[in-house]
């Protein structure tokens, strides 16, 4: 199964889509960060397209006036991404849906080698 499906490029740099991985219809879009060789993506909240769409170049416009005005675009961390993540983990471990090891494996992962690398990384 594709990760991107109903691909639609609004205009260079800005394409609609929806996520062929997960069981909702929403929209997402993507920008392509100027002068760089990154991508910003936003989930636009709705299922209609029409409504995506302008909500689209409306995450457009916004990334726009960050960089001109030098207001970061990406401003969470890899590390904060981390520990959702492991709480989210634990959470299910306390319910039974994973194992209790399964945290354990993953923090070490987590808070070792990924944090080094890549742990302060704006996502």
């Amino acid at each position: 199964m594709a990760f991107v499906t109903d691909k639609t490029e609004l205009k260079p740099g800005l394409i609609l889509f929806r996520r062929g991985d997960v069981d909702h219809r929403m929209w997402y879009c993507r920008m392509k960060m100027p002068k760089a060789d990154r991508y910003k993506t936003v989930s636009l909240k709705t299922t209609d397209i029409d409504v995506a769409r302008e909500r689209a170049f409306d995450q457009d416009a916004d990334i726009r006036f960050r960089i001109k005005h030098d207001v970061p675009v990406f401003n969470h961390p890899f590390r904060e991404v981390g520990r959702e993540y492991l709480l989210t983990q634990e959470a299910r471990a306390k319910r039974g849906e994973i194992s209790a090891a399964r945290p354990r494996k993953l923090r070490a992962v987590v808070e070792g080698a990924l944090d080094k690398y890549v742990g302060s990384t704006q996502v």
